[in-house]
C-alpha cells in the first residue's frame, strides 16, 4: 500500500477526525493508539498463515474504526472468507462511527467494554487479531481491577500482578471467546517479555496456549514511522503445547520477511525470565540454560543516592566554596552520564574526581541545634531551602533529618542504568571509579559481596582485579546486555539492579580468563556450591 494511497484510505481519514477531537492527554489515558494500515496489513498478512480452515469467524476486541478488519478483508481475499466478524469497542462515539462505516459488511459493532466476553452470548471464534487499548495499571481504579482480575481467573484460572497494564487482562479474559485451535494475535508493549507483571502472560504463553510466533519491530528502523516502537505482535493458538514445541521468535523488518528469527523451545521459555534475548546469537535460539556464575555472586547492585531535589542538593564544588559551604558536609558525586564520557575516574590528591570543577553533595546528618553550631553557612543555605519547601518533598519528608542522604559507600564500579544502542553497540556504560565520589540514582552501583570483599582484603593485586573486572564487564557483548535489560518506547533499554546481578559471568573463569588468579577466586568463592565442573 503506498503513502498516497494510505492518505486518500477513508477510514484512516475517519480515524485522524475522531483523534482530533480529542486530547493527546485524553488519549492517552485510554490508550488509544490506532494502528497504522501498513502494520495492520503486514500483522494480518503474517497471521494467515497460520490459519488452515477457509472460513474465518472474526473476532476484533477493540475494534476502533476497523484496521485490523479493513486488512482482512484485503489479505484474504484469495485464500479465506470472512463469514462472520464482530468487534467491540468502549468508546460509545468511536463505535457509532465504525458502525455506520461498515454497515455494508459482515462486521458487527458492539458497544462495549472488550474484556467482558458475556457480550457476545456465548459465541466463539477462529480468528483475533487486535491492538488492546494501552492503559496503564495507575489509570485503573481498584474496582475496575478487581473485575478485571475476575475475569481472567474464571477464563484461564490465573492471578495477574496489580501492576499490570489493562492489555494483560484483555488477552486473557478474550481467552473464553475463542473456540479450540483459534489463531489469535495480539499487538501489544513488548515489556511483557521482561517484567515481573508480565508473568501471568508468559505462563499462559507457554502452558494453556501453543505459542506460534513472537515479533518485535526494530525501534531503529522506520518501516513504521507512526507505530509504537516498543510493540510486539503476540501469535498463538488456543491448544496446550506439545512438549517438544518450539515457538518462533523475530525481529527486525516486516513478519513475513524478518531481520532475525529463530525457533526456541517452549521449555525454556517456561522457565526463562528474560524473553527478549531471543531471537540471540545462540544457534536456533536455544539459550536458557540457567548460568553457571552470575555477577551477582562478587557483586551487591545497588541504585545510586536519591536526593529528592538534585537542584537543591547537588552543585558544583566551586558554587559550594562562593556560599562558603563547610567542606565536611559536603560529599562527592559523580555528575550525570550525559556529562560523563570517562570510562575510567581518577581522583585528585583529596579523593575528588579528576574532573573540572565536580559536583559535591550535601550531606549533614546533624540535628537543627547541632547543625546551626557547627556549620553556620549551610544552615543559612538549608533555612532558605526550607522557605523553598525542599523539606517537605516526598523523599526528604519521610527522613529523620531531611538533609541528610541514604548512606552510600563509594563504589569501586558503577554501571548506567539506561540507554540506547543496537546490533553491536552496547546500551549500557561501566566506570571504574578510583575517587572517593558517590553517585546518583541515575547509575547502579557494584559493591563486592561479603565473600568476594574477605577474598579481596589484604590482596596487594585488589586493585588489579578490579580493573580486569571492569575490563570484562565493558568487553560484556551488546546482547548480553541487552538480555539483562528491558525495552521501553523509542528503543530505550533500562536495567534493574536484580537484572544486571543475574548477569552470566562463567566465561570469566575459565582458564584463559584475563582475570587475575580467577581459579583462586572462583574456588573461593563457589566450592561450596557443587560448581567447580567449571574447571573440569
Amino acid at each position: 500500500m503506498t503513502d498516497a494511497t494510505v492518505a486518500r484510505d477513508p477510514r484512516l481519514d475517519l480515524q485522524r477526525l475522531l483523534d482530533s477531537e480529542k486530547s493527546l492527554e485524553e488519549r492517552n489515558r485510554m490508550g488509544q493508539y490506532a494502528t497504522p494500515p501498513s502494520m495492520a496489513r503486514d500483522i494480518t498478512r503474517a497471521v494467515l498463515r497460520y490459519v488452515s480452515a477457509r472460513e474465518i469467524r472474526f473476532l476484533e476486541p477493540a475494534v476502533g474504526t476497523g484496521a485490523f478488519f479493513e486488512a482482512l478483508l484485503a489479505e484474504a481475499s484469495n485464500s479465506h472468507v470472512v463469514v462472520r466478524a464482530v468487534g467491540i469497542e468502549l468508546d460509545e462515539r468511536i463505535a457509532k462511527a465504525s458502525k455506520e462505516y461498515w454497515h455494508d459488511e459482515v462486521l458487527e459493532v458492539i458497544q462495549g467494554d472488550g474484556t467482558d466476553v458475556s457480550l457476545l452470548s456465548g459465541e466463539r471464534f477462529s480468528l483475533l487479531i487486535t491492538n488492546p487499548p494501552y492503559v496503564r495499571h495507575h489509570h485503573l481504579d481498584a474496582a475496575t481491577k478487581r473485575a478485571l482480575r475476575k475475569r481472567v481467573r474464571a477464563a484461564t484460572g490465573l492471578e495477574v500482578s496489580g501492576l499490570a497494564g489493562l492489555y494483560v487482562h484483555f488477552l486473557l479474559a478474550t481467552h473464553a471467546a475463542l473456540e479450540p485451535g483459534a489463531v489469535s494475535a495480539w499487538l501489544i508493549p513488548s515489556e511483557f517479555m521482561d517484567v515481573n507483571y508480565g508473568r501471568a502472560l508468559r505462563q499462559y504463553l507457554t502452558s494453556q496456549v501453543t505459542l506460534l510466533q513472537i515479533h518485535r519491530y526494530n525501534a531503529s528502523e522506520s518501516l513504521f514511522d507512526d507505530a509504537l516502537v516498543s510493540s510486539a505482535v503476540v501469535v498463538f493458538r488456543t491448544k496446550p503445547p506439545e512438549q517438544d514445541h518450539h515457538a518462533l521468535f523475530t525481529f527486525g523488518g516486516t513478519m513475513c520477511e524478518p531481520a532475525q528469527a529463530a525457533r526456541v523451545p517452549i521449555s525454556a521459555l517456561a522457565r526463562e525470565g528474560k524473553w527478549t534475548r531471543y531471537p540471540g546469537d545462540e544457534p536456533n535460539g536455544e539459550s536458557g540454560s540457567e548460568p553457571k556464575v552470575i555477577l551477582g555472586d562478587l557483586f551487591q547492585v545497588k541504585r545510586g543516592l536519591a536526593t529528592g531535589d538534585n537542584s537543591f542538593f547537588i552543585m558544583r564544588r566551586s558554587k559550594a566554596n562562593a556560599l562558603g559551604l563547610e567542606h565536611t558536609c559536603l560529599r562527592p558525586v559523580l555528575p550525570p552520564p550525559r556529562e560523563l564520557d570517562l570510562l575510567v575516574v581518577e581522583a585528585d590528591a583529596d579523593g575528588y574526581p579528576l574532573l573540572e570543577d565536580p559536583p559535591v553533595v550535601i550531606d549533614c546528618a546533624h540535628d537543627k541545634t547541632t547543625r546551626g553550631q557547627v556549620h553556620p553557612r549551610l544552615t543559612a543555605y538549608l533555612e532558605a531551602g526550607e522557605r523553598q519547601g525542599v523539606a517537605d518533598k516526598y523523599l526528604t519528608s519521610k527522613r529523620k533529618i531531611w538533609h541528610a542522604q541514604e548512606r552510600r559507600p563509594v563504589p569501586p564500579i558503577l554501571s548506567t542504568y539506561m540507554g540506547r544502542g543496537e546490533d553491536d553497540d552496547a546500551p549500557f556504560r561501566f566506570i571504574r571509579n578510583h575517587s572517593n565520589a558517590v553517585a546518583t540514582n541515575v547509575y547502579l552501583l557494584l559493591y563486592p559481596t561479603k565473600r568476594f570483599a574477605d577474598w579481596l582484603e589484604g590482596r596487594s593485586d585488589k586493585d588489579d582485579i578490579l580493573d580486569a573486572i571492569h575490563k570484562l564487564l565493558t568487553s560484556t557483548s551488546a546482547h548480553d546486555l541487552r538480555a539483562v535489560g528491558r525495552l521501553y518506547g523509542g528503543g530505550l533499554r533500562k536495567m534493574e539492579p536484580k537484572e544486571l546481578a543475574s548477569l552470566d559471568i562463567s566465561e570469566w573463569f575459565e582458564q584463559r580468563s584475563p582475570l587475575p588468579d580467577s581459579e583462586s577466586l572462583f574456588r573461593a568463592l563457589f566450592m561450596q556450591q557443587g560448581t567447580l565442573d567449571i574447571f573440569e
